[in-house]
This record gives C-alpha cells, structure tokens and sequence, in this order.
C-alpha cells in the first residue's frame, strides 16, 4: 500500500496458484524385444479448477516406431476442485525390437496452465 496524489493505491498478490508439474523429471527404459508401457503422472499441488497441455516436445525416438502414445498430443489436463483428486496418470509404449540403435530420448512438456495452475518444479519428463 502507498499514497499517490492524495489517492490510496493497493496491490493484490495472487498467492492463489497452485503447481502443476510431472512427478518425477523422467525416466530411463531398457528397450526390449517386447512393447512395454510406462506411466507417468502429472500432479497439481492442492485442489484447483484448471487446465495445461501436455505435449511432445523434442525427441530422437521416432513416434510409430519406438513409441506410441496413448493419449492426443497435444492433450488437454484437466483439475477440477475435488478434494483428494491431485495426480492423472499417462502412459507411453516403448516398442520393443532387435534392432541394434543408439540411445534414444523423448521429452514431454506441460504449456499454457490456466484457471489458478502455474508451472511447477518439473515441466518437461524426459525419457
């Protein structure tokens, strides 16, 4: 609070927000003969009404033949205020072959948080 030219001017922090992020920053797979599905959780810090996308973001793995997605990309998270309700999980299938490859990444991105959500401590998951 201040006065300016006799005239009382306030300032109202929005300490409202609450984080959204992964819950780890990512993981490491041994690709193997056989396609194996990973999950992965997206949380928020306390109950909130919003939203982010998740998305790809950058990768050498190629979608089709190393991984497939099982969810939209880019995908719309949802929070609705329900007590308890804090994490959605996701997965990925790693496709297993016998090729012999290189190491290969994918990584995740969570962009545009609305309603009271703001990016938290990990907004990208590499794998």
């Amino acid at each position: 609070m201040k006065l300016q030219n006799d005239t009382l001017v306030y300032t109202i922090v929005n300490d409202d927000l609450v984080n959204v992020s992964f819950a780890e920053a990512g993981a490491t797979i041994l690709e193997s003969n056989v396609d194996e599905a990973i999950s992965f959780n997206v949380t928020v810090s306390g109950p909130v009404n919003g939203s982010v996308k998740l998305k790809v973001k950058e990768g050498t793995a190629e979608q089709g033949l190393d991984y497939e997605l099982n969810f939209s990309d880019p995908d719309t998270v949802e929070f609705f205020e329900q007590p308890g309700i804090i994490s959605k999980s996701y997965s990925i299938t790693i496709k297993g072959d016998n090729l012999s490859e290189q190491t290969e990444n994918l990584v995740l991105e969570l962009e545009s948080p609305s309603g009271a959500l703001e990016l938290g401590e990990n907004p990208t998951y590499s794998l």
